[in-house]
């Protein structure tokens, strides 16, 4: 990692940027996705705060969550329905040939299965139409790719 002293401030250089900028935007999109997923932001709130009295009113109202600790309740939520989603996949198609038929990617004049948990919850979400709020969907088939590859 380069730094580069301009004008008093510090400038990263560019790969590492990029990737910090592509890993806050995953969190970013993971946080806004599950607030979405809600009737309403006070819903979500209601889910991700505790109740708390005010020291200097007396009055009941809820304390938020830090962001740390949603970001690790909604990663440990998207694992777990993850790890169930793929547990289904594997269950409903038990036959390896018709797993490899439906969860498998081509690599040359290969055909590999898929080993990645949240890549076969996902497509089994999507062959079943019942995304999660973390399913992007023009990424789906993108990320298989460039990750299985």
């Amino acid at each position: 990692m380069s730094f580069i002293l301009c004008n008093t401030f510090f400038y990263l250089d560019t790969c590492f940027c990029c990737t910090l900028i592509n890993f806050i935007n995953i969190y970013v999109q993971l946080f806004m996705g599950a607030v979405h997923s809600y009737a309403s932001p006070d819903d979500f709130w209601l889910k991700y705060s505790v109740p708390s009295i005010d020291s200097i009113t007396g009055l009941a109202g809820r304390k938020k969550y830090k962001m740390t600790k949603i970001i690790g309740m909604l990663r440990s939520l998207k694992q777990r329905v993850d790890t169930d989603d793929a547990a289904l996949a594997k269950k409903k198609y038990a036959s390896p040939n018709e797993f490899l038929k439906w969860f498998s990617y081509r690599k040359g004049a290969k055909i590999y299965p898929l080993k990645n948990v949240a890549h076969i919850a996902r497509l089994y979400r999507k062959m079943n139409e019942c995304p999660r709020f973390w399913d992007v969907e023009e990424d789906i088939e993108e990320e298989i790719s460039d990750t299985e590859s």
